[in-house]
């Protein structure tokens, strides 16, 4: 998988630049210091993966989150969060708005490791976006998990 881009967007030098050592000998890792910064990356590098981290700011990552699943150029790039502390209300409104996991903060090596293996093994090329929520689904799904829309036959994606 050393093909495989991921792009971590965290405001923390510190934290990008652990998520980097852990992941670069897999992975080639784009760091990004903030939301416009990543929002550039997905532009010019088209990743496979996006972590964004919410540590500082709950409300402003969901954002960023949310300005990810709104944009045609990332819709089937899986996002997942890394966060401190994270509430089950905060997992949740990051799930209803497309992230496909999440990683708690302090960060174990091993299981940064492990669930963006995961999530790059299932979600790599296998998301769509429905077309009425705009939200990305597994492209195996027939129904959308958050608005149960119909989504079209494998065949016709």
């Amino acid at each position: 998988m050393r093909g495989k881009k991921i792009l971590v967007v965290d405001e923390h030098k510190h934290s990008l630049n652990l998520c980097k050592k852990l992941l670069d000998e897999s992975y080639r890792v784009i760091p990004a210091e903030n939301g416009r910064d990543g929002i550039k990356g997905v532009i010019r590098e088209s990743p496979d993966l996006i972590l964004i981290d919410l540590a500082d700011n709950v409300e402003k990552g969901l954002s960023l989150c949310s300005e990810f699943t709104r944009r045609e150029i990332a819709w089937k790039i899986p996002l997942m969060i890394i966060c401190e502390s994270c509430h089950a209300e905060a997992v949740e409104r990051a799930g209803s708005l497309g992230v496909v996991g999440y990683i708690p903060k302090p960060i174990i090596p091993t299981l940064l490791i492990k669930r963006v293996q995961t999530a790059l093994e299932r979600y790599s090329g296998n998301l769509i976006c429905c077309i009425n929520c705009l939200k990305p689904v597994s492209a195996g799904w027939s129904y959308c998990p958050y608005d149960g829309t119909k989504l079209p036959e494998s065949g016709s994606r």
